[in-house]
């Protein structure tokens, strides 16, 4: 059984192209595979958690423009109180 096993990745890791037949591309591919896919912070969660982030940012600049346009509009009320009383 185990030679049988052994055999097989032997012919596996044959199959594979000469650049990956190297041990530290094949740690690496494995590595790589296991950051994008398998990770608690994987590419696709990093992805979802960038697009928030760029659409709290937007919101942020909107609030705070609608913020100054408010402060300013109520000092002009403060000033001028007469013209709307």
């Amino acid at each position: 059984m185990v030679k049988g096993v052994q055999a097989w990745l032997v012919n596996l890791f044959q199959a594979l192209p000469k650049p990956f037949q190297s041990k530290y591309m094949l740690c690496f591919c494995i590595f790589f595979v296991w950051m994008v896919f398998f990770d608690r912070n994987r590419l696709i969660t990093q992805y979802q958690l960038e697009r928030i982030m760029d659409k709290l940012e937007a919101d942020k600049k909107f609030y705070l423009e609608n913020l100054q346009e408010t402060i300013s509009a109520r000092k002009s009320l403060d000033q001028n109180k007469e013209i709307y009383a």
